[in-house]
């Protein structure tokens, strides 16, 4: 039984055999790169685009990142994951991290580990992207 206090002011309880408290994530950012929410979005902007992009690079190689990236390449968008690190999901069992990486690249996403975003260019009609190795 969890008690939760409503926008409205109110209460409300909420009973079951079983609750999840999913609270949200908060958006870490990168120096040099700002997220407008248009042509650079935070996970939650990516819930709130208003038509399927042709392609989408996710910063990141964590949860929600590929969350969001494999829920818009199933819609039709060419995802490209950047990630720093060797792995994605670092906190993932290394095995069952390879599996679903197998598994999210026979979906169409493609992966660029041990790569670093430098810069980000938004002048023209398409963000521009400088990558470096890690």
């Amino acid at each position: 039984e969890v008690s939760v206090d409503t926008l409205e002011g109110g209460n409300a309880v909420v009973k079951g055999k079983h609750i999840i408290i999913a609270t949200g994530s908060d958006v870490k950012s990168l120096a040099g790169i700002t997220i407008d929410e248009k042509r650079i979005v935070s996970s939650t902007g990516a819930l709130a685009l208003s038509e399927v992009p042709k392609r989408l690079v996710v910063f990141g190689a964590g949860y929600i990142g590929l969350e969001m990236g494999s829920v818009w390449g199933r819609l039709g968008s060419e995802i490209t994951v950047v990630e720093f690190a060797s792995d994605i999901v670092p906190t993932m069992d290394g095995e069952v991290r390879k599996q679903f990486q197998r598994s999210l690249e026979k979906q169409g996403m493609k992966f660029k580990l041990k790569t670093k975003v430098v810069g980000v260019d938004t002048s023209g009609d398409v963000v521009k992207l400088t990558l470096e190795p890690a």
